[in-house]
Formats: structure tokens, sequence, C-alpha cells
């Protein structure tokens, strides 16, 4: 009954982990440039393992992989909106120094000219954290480049170019904040065939009608499984029941 109890602890807790994957995307939905997570189970050797002659892990755990296919690109008009058209990546910094990789490109101007991408963090350029002077307008060109004209001027200047990335999907790793990541701890070197499209935002790659009815198939068998734990805890009582020595007058 043990073996029998540990699988269904297992099988619950893997279950959860997908409920929260699923709900996760969903609730990102509406993020831009948002990549989906997916899990499955992944077979870690054989089915049953002896150690001292007890039957020990079943063998299995469950693996969460990002899905890197293209959202849809939505026009939006904005001048400070920008999707990377294709495979690659915009960069941010994150806190010490530290960049990131992201998609989502509805950036916001700050107070002293910053701009700052994805989860609120500065954009990066080919020179540094992308600092704009004031303007009156502002252009990003499809390799990336980023032009302004600069308040009381006429003519257009480039002011820098956004540094784009594309590392093979394979060495990227999601972090806990949400930007991805070498694997191996590498900056990745810029891409010059890297395109973005300035005035377009890139939605989200969940789809939300898989996600939903995948959270709701969990769902259910989560209740199957609650309802197989608390048979063998009525089992493992009325066990002990019997086992309790009877003391008669």
């Amino acid at each position: 009954m043990e073996v029998g109890l540990d699988m269904a602890v297992r099988s619950t807790e893997r279950l959860w982990q997908s409920m929260s994957i699923c709900s996760n995307n969903l609730a990102c939905d509406a993020v831009p440039g948002y990549r989906a997570s997916h899990s499955y189970v992944k077979a870690l050797g054989s089915v049953w393992q002896q150690q001292g002659g007890q039957p020990s892990d079943p063998g299995f755990d469950m693996v969460d992989r990002s899905s890197f296919v293209s959202g849809t690109l939505k026009q939006t008009g904005r001048e400070l909106d920008v999707a990377v058209d294709g495979p690659g990546w915009l960069v941010v910094r994150g806190d010490g120094e530290e960049e990131g990789l992201t998609r989502g490109g509805a950036l916001v101007l700050t107070a002293t000219g910053e701009l700052l991408a994805g989860p609120g963090l500065p954009l990066v350029g080919t020179g540094g954290v992308v600092t704009l002077p004031e303007f009156t307008s502002v252009a990003i060109g499809a390799d990336g480049t980023v032009s302004v004209v600069p308040r009381g001027g006429t003519e257009s200047e480039v002011v820098t170019s956004l540094r784009l990335v594309n590392p093979p999907a394979a060495l990227l790793k999601r972090g806990v904040d949400g930007l991805f990541r070498m694997s191996d701890g590498s900056r990745p070197a810029v891409d010059a065939s890297v395109k973005v499209a300035g005035g377009v935002l890139e939605q989200s790659n969940v789809n939300a009608v898989e996600q939903y009815l995948a959270l709701v198939s969990a769902g259910r068998n989560m209740d199957v499984h609650v309802r197989l734990l608390r048979s063998f805890d009525q089992v493992a009582s009325r066990g002990n029941e019997v086992l309790r020595p009877s003391h008669t007058g």
C-alpha cells in the first residue's frame, strides 16, 4: 500500500504543477511577447529502482519547457512600441547589471529619457542602456536603429541601435523574473539578421483555449487523485483499528 500511496502523492504533485503552469499561461495571455510554458513527463530511468530491496522513486518527473513560437504581430501606431519580427530578442538590463532577454516591446520613456522594456527594465542598445534626448518624434528602424527629431530641430538623427540577439532556443532558460538567459551564463552576441517592426506589438503565444481545456482536464484528474488519497487514508485507518489491541473487561 505504501508504494501505491507514494505513486498517488507524486502524481498529485505533478498534476498541481501542471495546473499552476496552465494558470500562469492564462494569466499572462495579454502580456506582449510572453512565451507560454508547457509541461510534460520525463522518464528519469527505470520505472522502478531498487534500493535496499525496497522500491523507490517511480523514475518520472515533470519538466517545464517554454514555447518559442512567435506570437501574432498587432499594429498599434504607437511610436514606442516595437516587436521582434521573427526569431530574436530584445535585451534589457536587470538588477546587478545582469542582462536578460525579452520579447516585450511596449517601451516606456522615463523622465530622464531612459527606455524601459519587458517587465520595466532598461532597454539595452549597442552602446549601453538606451537613453533618448528630448525629441518631437522617434522612430525605430527594421535593423533596430533608433532615430529622433530633437526638440527644436527638423532633421532626424540616429541616437543608437538596439542590441538584438538570437541565441539557440535550446540554450535559453527562463528565470524567476520572466527573462530568458543563456543556461551557461554567457552573453549572447549581437545578430544583425534580427529584424524589428516599429509601431507594432507581438501578442503572447498562449493558446488560451488549449490552456483552458488542459486546466479543466488536470482539475478533473486532481479530483480523482484526491478521492484516491482519501481512500488510502480510510484503508490505513481501518488497518490501524484492526491492529489496535482490544481491552475487554
